[in-house]
């Protein structure tokens, strides 16, 4: 009897002790969980008011683990989790408390006394540590982290708030282009919650016709309208017309850009079927393509119905795709539009100049126009560097039998040197910013 009662004892303190495991720590990488980091800001916060000192929560977010998770599979991705949280562990001090938050997020508390300093040491070890590959099975993993902080009792009183206002932190980092750390600011707070009536409302606007897509003229060097590039807007019942730059990365995040690319694909296929039908001569009008949506590789059997529904010529109509997209995988792209070339379209490589292209893989690619960035075309007029890379591009676009269109032109000055380096066409704000497709019509189809 004496046994099975010190046994069941045992099993009973052994389920006691896998019961206060599950409550503290997170199953995969051994660190404390978010309810235990709860519970441990009170501690930390009765001691900060005692002795008048600070708390610094830090919010880190890995930047580039999705596209690990979708192309090498969770269980690679669980190992470079495991061993994220070894270097997390290894850099926080003993009285640290570091967590994770969910999925590839953590959380660090620290107690900073009256000097927030010391943050910035721990932070900029933290970041460069993770910047190292991670191997998992002969696989180099490389990512960076983005990191928000918040402060007590600066930021917030309560640990929820304090976690949130970090979160807020954290996505500024990431706007700046990730791998840096941010400190909460008010102000960011109103950023935020704009940015998240943004992303609900975002949901209605295709449902509500609330998309527009705008016309900018393309010119050749004899004034001839030669193209347009559509450009989509949105509409916004409250705030009036919202920009790309601001729509596109929420939109992206909500994998709505697929619809909205749809969307517009299909609305310039039915515009320039009218125009076309009116007897005016439109030349090449071009859609910009989201690189996610172009490496599904569904766009050319979309595109064809879309022709086929609408009834207008491929020739017509274009695409345009960003250089730093093209590069990124260019085997793959090569084979992505060798199949959308076969619907007899005009392809474009937008922001040309802006990266580092390989003109071996350009070669290769069934390209027809290459879009110089209006990065090189601001102070052309002044700048013989600018004028010196763009005639270098013009000069090699010829060679491959290319044509080239300067982005961002603003002045006459600029035109007459971009056509001097031998461009074959402009497009800018000295002819026309973008225009909704009635005053296009009107201000240049009409003629």
């Amino acid at each position: 009897i004496v046994i099975i009662v010190l046994y069941n004892l045992y099993l009973l303190n052994k389920e006691n002790n896998l019961l206060k495991n599950k409550l503290i720590y997170d199953d995969l990488t051994g660190l404390y969980n978010r309810f235990f980091f709860v519970l441990e800001f009170e501690l930390f916060k009765a001691r900060a008011n005692r002795t008048k000192s600070k708390i610094a929560i830090l919010f880190i977010d890995l930047d580039g683990f999705k596209d690990i998770n979708d192309s090498l599979g969770h269980e690679i991705g669980d190992e470079v989790l495991k061993e994220v949280a070894k270097r997390i562990k290894s850099i926080a001090r003993k009285e640290d408390i570091v967590a994770r938050f969910g999925g590839d997020e953590f959380l660090i508390m620290v107690d900073v006394s009256k000097n927030v300093d010391m943050v910035c040491a721990i932070t900029s070890k933290m970041l460069r540590s993770l910047k190292e590959p991670i191997v998992v099975k002969n696989i180099k993993n490389q990512i960076t982290a983005s990191i928000g902080v918040s402060i007590y009792p600066d930021d917030a009183k309560d640990v929820s708030s304090l976690i949130k206002n970090a979160d807020i932190a954290m996505y500024k980092s990431k706007q700046k282009g990730k791998d840096g750390v941010t400190f909460y600011e008010n102000k960011m707070g109103k950023e935020v919650e704009k940015r998240l009536k943004l992303k609900n409302d975002i949901f209605d606007a295709l449902k509500n016709s609330e998309f527009e897509v705008f016309y900018q003229p393309q010119f050749n060097k004899s004034q001839k309208l030669c193209g347009a590039e559509a450009l989509v807007r949105w509409n916004h019942p409250e705030n009036g017309l919202v920009t790309p730059l601001e729509f596109i990365p929420l939109a992206m995040e909500l994998d709505l850009m697929d619809d909205i690319d749809l969307w517009v694909m299909k609305n310039v296929a039915q515009q320039i079927y009218d125009w076309v039908q009116k007897g005016y001569d439109v030349g090449v009008v071009s859609c910009n393509l989201t690189l996610p949506h172009l490496e599904k590789g569904l766009i050319d059997e979309q595109l064809q119905n879309i022709l086929d529904e609408v009834g207008v010529d491929g020739k017509y109509f274009g695409l345009e795709i960003t250089e730093e997209g093209a590069m990124r995988n260019p085997k793959k792209m090569i084979n992505l539009l060798q199949k959308i070339k076969k619907l007899n379209l005009t392809l474009s490589i937008d922001d040309f100049g802006s990266g580092y292209s390989s003109f071996s893989y350009l070669k290769k690619m069934p390209i027809d126009r290459i879009k110089i960035d209006k990065i090189l075309i601001d102070n052309i007029e002044k700048d013989k560097d600018n004028k010196a890379i763009v005639s270098s591009i013009v000069a090699l676009a010829k060679i491959m039998g290319l044509k080239t269109i300067a982005e961002g032109v603003e002045s006459k000055a600029q035109e007459d040197v971009v056509f001097e380096c031998g461009c074959d066409a402009i497009q800018g704000f000295l002819y026309s910013k973008p225009l909704p497709s009635d005053e296009f019509e009107r201000e240049f189809l009409k003629r």
